[in-house]
């Protein structure tokens, strides 16, 4: 049996030496000439590729100039909150509730209550312009906080390396309210297509929400607002379409209000 496996090795050692000649022939003529070929043409096509890259290279380089023009401006400085007020606001055994927090079953235990009170001084260091009126009210019954419906007009800074802001206004859906995670979510039809936006509430780029119309009792009995409009467009107290028109007047009152100043 051995004997048999060593002639089957020498057999196929005897096949591999009769072809190797085969394998060591040198390249014919004609695929030396398509060789050539393939590189004439990959050298024509890399030259047309550079001289459009040359073209798209130099129409980049305008625009980042244009943008670079658009940009200029002082950086704004850093934001820095409100100093603190001294000592943390005492809660007593107020509920979570009571301060814009969600229900824990843990409420009662110090910790817990010590987290409430954090929250509650980090808000009141983050609120420069009353938004957290906005969002949690005022008082224990929580009077003139906004609920969905209402339209409302949120500014935003893109960049504070060049002061560049951001609009956008739209109808109210979704109210987060999670003390210092509090958020809005606001939708508004651009071309004919439902876009929407979550904003916290207390984000330093977030330089200004302003309500362009207030409304009240319009969630009733819906759990899910937003999915309500996303549904049924029609049922929004306000139409989608007359949001612009709301942000046009804003802007036309306000312009004359300045004009009226610098008289």
């Amino acid at each position: 049996m051995v004997r048999g496996f060593g002639s089957c090795v020498s057999a196929f050692l005897a096949v591999v030496a009769q072809q190797r000649p085969v394998l060591q022939a040198p390249i014919p003529a004609p695929a030396l000439l398509v060789r050539a070929a393939g590189a004439a043409s990959l050298q024509q096509a890399r030259h047309y590729a550079a001289a459009d890259l040359r073209g798209k290279v130099a129409k980049t380089g305008q625009k980042k100039v244009d943008k670079k023009a658009d940009d200029e401006g002082d950086a704004l400085p850093f934001f820095y909150p409100a100093p603190a007020p001294g000592r943390l606001p005492s809660l007593g055994r107020s509920k979570p509730q009571a301060v814009g927090l969600p229900f824990e079953p843990r409420h009662k235990r110090e910790s817990h209550r010590l987290l409430r009170a954090i929250d509650v001084e980090a808000r009141q260091r983050h609120d420069a312009d009353g938004r957290e009126a906005l969002v949690f009210g005022v008082g224990p019954t929580g009077a003139g906080r906004l609920e969905p419906g209402s339209v409302v007009l949120v500014e935003q800074l893109t960049s504070r390396s060049s002061p560049r802001r951001a609009a956008f206004a739209g109808v109210l859906v979704a109210v987060r309210r999670r003390g210092l995670l509090s958020s809005l979510t606001l939708r508004a039809h651009v071309a004919g297509t439902g876009v929407e936006l979550t904003v916290p509430v207390f984000a330093p780029s977030v330089s200004r929400i302003k309500v362009l119309k207030r409304v009240s009792g319009f969630a009733g009995g819906r759990e899910n607002v937003a999915r309500a409009l996303r549904e049924r467009p029609g049922l929004a107290p306000v139409a989608f379409a007359a949001v612009d028109d709301l942000v046009l007047r804003d802007a036309e009152q306000e312009r004359r209000l300045a004009e009226g100043s610098r008289r």
